[in-house]
């Protein structure tokens, strides 16, 4: 998860800014801001522009009179075109502002969710050498301790610490950690860790995933009886919730009661 993959856009601004444009000025618009997203930056060069806009020339010309206003020359401060002397500025690239704003303030965002998850899984007390990596983490307890009334059982043993070189499957990139972090903190039940890593690093697209397993707990929390009766007693581990992908389980009509495995809808 190296650049972000998306941005806001906020409706109400976007449609305000641009409710006089025509079709063509605002697809040309939306286009030159997806390039801008992905590469940082667009040439101030119109020819190049109107191929990233896929028009013609003369399309491109008509529709530029306005779009330009929205973009500044690339400069070190990011201020407007006439605010910067010619020498800090480079001419051949352009920036939007409001863009620049938002990619700041995701930044911002993932170093304070970085941090955070170092601070929460980067002190190792169990030994493991964290090296600065928010994936190196003291191992949790199982979920069922093993009986030890029987000469058959076997002990539990956690996952070694992995040598250089080495990812297991428990191991979460700290980009991926971020996403986990934010469901482990409002997950009620706070057991086995490392096992809801595993199941976490399992899913596909967890980021796209990550707004409806938000939800969805949070709708659980409140008004899903499972979940609310005899505090909590009932409430799965994260680990069970994952792999059971229990954000995509069906509603009775007029409540939150989720069907259990196995029942008719």
């Amino acid at each position: 998860m190296g650049k972000p993959p998306a941005f806001q856009m906020y409706a109400a601004d976007f449609y305000m800014d641009t409710n006089d444009w025509s079709v063509e000025e605002v697809g040309i618009y939306t286009r030159l801001l997806m390039s801008a997203w992905v590469n940082g930056s667009i040439p101030s060069d119109t020819r190049k522009l109107a191929r990233i806009a896929g028009c013609g020339m003369k399309k491109f010309n008509t529709a530029w009179c306005k779009v330009e206003s929205k973009w500044n020359f690339l400069t070190p401060q990011g201020g407007p075109k006439s605010d910067i002397v010619e020498d800090f500025r480079d001419t051949s690239r352009l920036i939007n502002p409001r863009m620049e704003e938002v990619r700041k303030n995701q930044a911002k965002y993932r170093e304070s969710q970085k941090e955070k998850a170092n601070k929460r899984w980067g002190n190792s007390s169990a030994g493991v050498d964290a090296g600065g990596y928010a994936g190196a983490m003291p191992v949790d307890m199982p979920e069922v301790c093993p009986s030890t009334s029987s000469s058959s059982s076997k002990e539990y043993n956690p996952p070694n610490p992995p040598p250089n070189g080495h990812d297991p499957d428990y191991i979460l990139t700290p980009d991926d950690l971020i996403l986990f972090d934010q469901v482990w903190e409002i997950y009620p039940v706070k057991i086995a860790a490392v096992e809801a890593k595993r199941e976490w690093k399992k899913l596909f697209n967890r980021e796209l995933l990550l707004p409806d397993i938000l939800a969805d707990i949070k709708k659980r929390i409140t008004g899903d009886p499972q979940w609310t009766k005899e505090n909590g007693r009932y409430i799965t581990s994260l680990r069970r919730y994952l792999d059971g992908h229990r954000w995509n389980d069906e509603q009775k009509k007029g409540s939150y009661d989720y069907l259990t495995e196995g029942e008719e809808p």
